[in-house]
């Protein structure tokens, strides 16, 4: 019901918007910036190129970045000066909050074009959005619609080629500050993370290699700290039967999870949105991907100078899907089939603990 509240509330605002506002043009100055969306943690933050990039093509602009309700407070410091607001299109309190404050000079939609609807309610003067979204309705309010990249290319990347203008500088950590945080214990230094959890089953690695890579770095003179989000603690007391190391899984919010990986020596975790933390926190990382594209997901061009590394097998020929956000691109090799799909993830099996080690070894240069 909340969400057809919202819709409804939505469509009046853009029957609104044709009756008081029917033809629109590009404006001359851009005063505010809106970056519309409803994506997870780890795509979310691989919007910040395109926030560097409207940073420095609009210093002076406000820009609003919406966020899902469950990761805003990532956003309390404010990094690029932007200024993120909470939205979920099933949640009618947030978009009531967003029309309190309408009046865009632009705005920009990196993912689904559906979110064009939500700009063109919220008075945007131009919308820019990618081509090819298959639904067309969806891209019907839009002014400008751009070309994904034809050639490989990390996804972060491409996000910032909406606006006009050279590529961003590269990332550097203290362009994130930390977010306040509430006090909690953190483990004895040095220390590594261990992220073990995965929004989709097929990406996490199996319990006896996580065991093994543990075992080596405490043989090295680290703490070993694991995470794994609130559903996931299971997945922990598989893998340390015994409890011999510190768990953080459940226990952190996601400003502390910020800290505790910002003072982490190495992230460990496959693909999903914790990696990405690493990329803001400017940790050195080594992401496990199976399913998933180093090229799309890894260090891409904007965090080129962060210490990030992918695990990876290349020849699994069932990593075959060529799509992204319902757009197809054939460079593009990955999967993101479900356990009900695949019995036996080859790309995730394959990659054996022995690799991962050698990986640490190089990067904590032991």
């Amino acid at each position: 019901m909340s969400r057809l509240s919202s819709r409804i509330l939505l469509f009046s605002n853009v029957l609104k918007r044709v009756w008081k506002h029917p033809f629109r043009r590009q404006p001359k100055s851009i005063k505010r910036i809106l970056i519309a969306h409803h994506l997870l943690l780890g795509d979310t933050i691989m919007l910040t190129p395109l926030v560097a990039k409207a940073r420095e093509q609009f210093p002076d602009a406000e820009i609003v970045l919406l966020t899902p309700k469950a990761i805003t407070d990532l956003y309390q410091s404010k990094p690029y000066g932007t200024t993120a607001v909470p939205y979920d299109p099933k949640d009618i309190n947030t978009l009531q909050n967003l029309l309190k404050k309408p009046g865009y000079d632009l705005a920009l939609i990196p993912g689904d074009n559906r979110y064009s609807w939500l700009a063109y309610a919220l008075n945007s003067k131009w919308i820019k959005a990618f081509k090819e979204d298959k639904m067309t309705y969806k891209s019907w309010p839009i002014d400008e619609l751009i070309p994904y990249s034809n050639k490989p290319s990390n996804w972060a990347d491409m996000t910032a080629e909406l606006i006009n203008g050279p590529e961003p500088q590269p990332f550097n950590s203290e362009d994130w500050p930390v977010p306040e945080l509430e006090p909690y214990d953190q483990p004895e230094k040095p220390f590594c993370v261990l992220h073990v959890g995965a929004s989709n089953k097929l990406r996490t690695w199996k319990a006896s290699k996580w065991r093994q890579v543990a075992d080596h770095l405490t043989e090295k003179g680290y703490t070993v700290a694991w995470s794994a989000g609130k559903n996931e603690t299971q997945l922990v007391s598989e893998i340390d039967t015994d409890s011999k190391y510190l768990s953080t899984a459940g226990k952190l919010s996601l400003t502390q999870l910020f800290d505790l990986i910002k003072n982490a020596e190495l992230l460990i975790c496959p693909d999903t949105g914790i990696a990405h933390i690493g990329k803001i926190t400017g940790t050195c990382t080594i992401t496990i991907f199976g399913q998933g594209s180093p090229q799309l997901f890894g260090v891409g061009h904007f965090w080129r100078n962060n210490h990030f590394d992918s695990i990876f097998i290349d020849s699994i020929s069932c990593r075959d899907q060529t799509h992204i956000f319902k757009r197809n691109l054939e460079w593009i090799k990955r999967c993101n089939r479900n356990e009900l799909k695949c019995v036996n993830p080859k790309c995730i099996s394959s990659i054996s603990a022995e690799m991962l080690i050698t990986q640490i070894n190089k990067n904590l240069g032991i």
